[in-house]
Parts: structure tokens; sequence; C-alpha cells
């Protein structure tokens, strides 16, 4: 056999190899594949209260009965530039934080 044949038999099966794993781990962990999406919902404040708004929007999608006049100086800092709420595990402790 020639040094080219035996490069070939032995290159393309590594390949196929390579590219196997890659794909069963790419689709064993698909939320792990592309960089990690923004959170889609933003804590802050709506009328004096807090509220809670789909990211990049203006209008509410909850307000609650949580007066921020009545939190801490830097918990209203914090609201008025926006936190972000990537889960509702994350909006609970949230809530139970500011007296929900």
């Amino acid at each position: 056999m020639s040094a080219k044949r035996i490069a070939v038999l032995v290159i393309v099966p590594i390949a196929v190899f390579a590219v196997s794993v890659g794909l069963f781990l790419l689709l064993a962990h698909p939320g792990r594949a592309g960089a990690a999406e923004p959170p889609s919902y933003t804590l802050g404040e709506d009328s004096g209260k807090l509220a809670l708004f789909k990211t990049g929007e203006n209008t509410p999608v909850t307000r609650y009965e949580i007066y921020t006049g009545l939190l801490p100086e830097q918990d209203v800092a914090a609201l008025q530039q926006g936190i972000p709420v990537a889960t509702q595990k994350e909006l609970r402790r949230y809530l139970e934080d500011f007296g929900a």
C-alpha cells in the first residue's frame, strides 16, 4: 500500500469519530452550544411601584404592590437602572428581598 492510501485510511476514521463526538456533545447539551441569551425581563419602577418589564419595553407586564419609595436608596437606584431577571426562581428571590 502507498503511504498516501495509508494516511487516508487513518485520517478519515479519526475525522469521522471527531465529528460524531462533536455532534453528540452538541445535541446532548443544546443550551450550552451558543452564547448565553440575555434575560428577557427586567425589574424596574412604574408609578412608584415595583414592576416587571419585558426587556426593552416601557410598558410593565406586571406591577406589584410594593412601593419603591419605602425601599432602601440602593435598591431604588438599582431598580431605576433595571435589574435583569432570567428565571422565575430569580424573580421570586427579588420579590422576597423587596418584601412581596
